[in-house]
């Protein structure tokens, strides 16, 4: 919608892809005084806009998948929710599920629990766990980075009946992005989680 006033028209459009546009494919409607009027326009690039081939997988017979090497994988709004798989919102109308290449084998433990906050988190985040001691000897933390590469262990972790069990990341010298962080026993991997580190 325009502005009544002045007639110009008010366009904001943010986190999407542009690519291939044409005026004629945007209509805007404005008023100027009490006359109603309505003319093509063309956004122009703004906040979090990209202008690249969305790479969709079969637009030409209504498939707008994402493919792998997609521009929108991971840029809409970071302050946007999550994708279902933990990553950032991806452009588009689907998602692109992101495998993040660690072999988790993850087993049913029904007295294991592992959480952290704040995620998304900025600078530093507190890792909870708490496991029972039952036929557990060790127990350990690690993160990875979405790539799958192992970027920080926490070891021999007290192990106890007490819940709440912290422990603290200083991720101040690693880059933003998708982070897993994973609850390990002797037993093999219990929980794997995902969390956001935003600068």
């Amino acid at each position: 919608m325009g502005d009544q006033q002045s007639g110009v028209p008010l366009v904001d459009v943010a986190y999407n892809d542009v690519w291939n546009n044409i005026a004629a494919n945007y209509w805007e409607e404005y008023y100027i005084g009490s006359n109603l009027y309505s003319q093509p326009f063309l956004p122009q690039p703004g906040t979090g806009e990209i202008s690249e081939d969305p790479l969709f997988v079969d637009p030409l017979n209504g498939d707008y998948h994402l493919q792998v090497n997609s521009p929108c994988i991971d840029a809409g709004n970071s302050n946007s929710p999550l994708d279902p798989d933990g990553t950032i919102a991806d452009m588009g109308a689907y998602y692109y599920h992101q495998n993040n290449g660690i072999d988790e084998n993850i087993l049913s433990h029904s007295n294991a629990h592992l959480n952290s906050y704040p995620n998304p988190f900025n600078g530093a985040t507190t890792i909870s766990f708490s496991l029972n001691t039952e036929n557990t000897e060790k127990a350990e933390v690690e993160i990875f980075n979405i790539k799958g590469q192992l970027v920080k262990t926490f070891s021999n972790l007290q192990i106890t009946n007490s819940p709440n069990q912290e422990i603290i990341w200083n991720a101040n010298n690693f880059a933003s992005g998708i982070y897993l962080y994973r609850l390990k026993t002797d037993e093999g991997v219990l929980i794997t989680k995902k969390m956001l580190l935003l600068k």
